[in-house]
């Protein structure tokens, strides 16, 4: 889990970037010490973010807020439901009642599948869906609309055990093992993390394993192939995944608290280093920015990064005390 905020309220030093304005808003958590480690963005109007404690204790809590008026006013809530000791992960809203998690349980490490459809009100788990440990483990879930969707986890019988849906979740239907290609690396699974996969719109979507395989479907989950040109040989404790198209993607290898950056614009078939132009790029977290000509938002203690293949505009936040300053550059490659 990732800290990209670590105060009571979301700030940002408000700056003017091609027209467009950063504003402070309060996510209205009750507690005095919240930060934010997620976003999920269902439209311009509603918003959930995922709250951590920010104090520095070290101890964890379980506590989300929404907005259905694009930030004007948010509403708190706790996860309810959830054991003592399992706590929220992933978050993944597809309207301002309907959300879904992934959960980790701190005491035995099993993943858990978590929804809700009245607002957070009440989480139940989702029945039949990766909800089986030790024999299987959540990674990750993600929408494309409010309808369809898929989820996934760890191999069960030398297969990923991945479910879509079509109806936003009412249902889920396992992914027949012929249609997704198999594991060949021994030991090889995915990560839970909000970061380790991702989807861009039209059905396209991608998870990526520790043998630094990407996993790949163009149809909403209905198939599954594999990258065949691996970006690393081996991605020993996480790895993320952004992309912007079937093409163009960006994928990063941890080492100690340092990532290895790569991306390619072909698919897959090659893969660059992506060396930042100054300072290095530790484990902060990046995200597309939808219909841009490859535009990617980015938080890290640096900025000045390129991405490869044309004219890329870069946002990148820089924290300092308790504003956030932006840079923003145009880099040609």
């Amino acid at each position: 889990m990732k800290i990209v905020i670590v105060f009571c309220a979301i700030y940002f030093h408000i700056l003017s970037v091609f027209g467009q304005y950063w504003t402070q808003q309060n996510t209205n958590f009750i507690e005095d010490v919240v930060g934010v480690n997620q976003i999920s963005i269902v439209d311009s109007n509603i918003v959930w973010v995922n709250g951590f404690n920010g104090s520095g204790s070290g101890a964890k809590i379980k506590v989300f807020s929404r907005t259905q008026d694009g930030g004007n006013t948010w509403s708190a809530g706790t996860y309810n439901g959830f054991g003592a000791t399992v706590y929220p992960n992933i978050l993944c809203a597809i309207s301002y009642n309907n959300a879904f998690v992934i959960a980790i349980d701190t005491a035995t490490d099993n993943a858990s599948f978590w929804k809700t459809t009245d607002g957070g009100a009440n989480w139940s788990l989702v029945t039949g869906v990766m909800n089986n440990a030790p024999s299987t483990f959540a990674d990750g879930v993600q929408f494309w609309n409010a309808n369809r969707g898929f989820c996934y986890g760890d191999p069960v019988n030398e297969e990923f055990d991945i479910y879509i849906t079509n109806d936003g979740g009412l249902t889920w239907n396992d992914v027949p093992n012929g249609n997704i290609q198999d594991i060949i690396i021994a030991d090889e699974y995915g990560y839970n993390g909000a970061d380790c996969s991702t989807i861009v719109s039209g059905g396209i979507g991608f998870f990526i394993t520790n043998k630094g395989r990407i996993y790949k479907t163009i149809d909403y989950g209905e198939n599954w192939t594999v990258i065949e040109t691996y970006p690393f040989v081996n991605i020993p404790t996480g790895g993320k995944i952004y992309a912007s198209s079937v093409n163009y993607i960006i994928v990063a290898n941890s080492s100690g608290t340092t990532y290895t950056w790569k991306y390619t614009t072909d698919g897959g078939t090659t893969w660059q280093i992506l060396t930042p132009e100054s300072g290095s790029f530790y484990q902060y977290d990046m995200c597309y920015v939808p219909e841009s000509a490859n535009m990617y938002i980015s938080t890290s203690p640096y900025y000045s990064y390129s991405s490869g293949g044309q004219i890329t505009q870069i946002l990148c936040f820089k924290r300092l005390g308790k504003t956030i300053k932006c840079s923003v550059l145009l880099s040609t490659i």
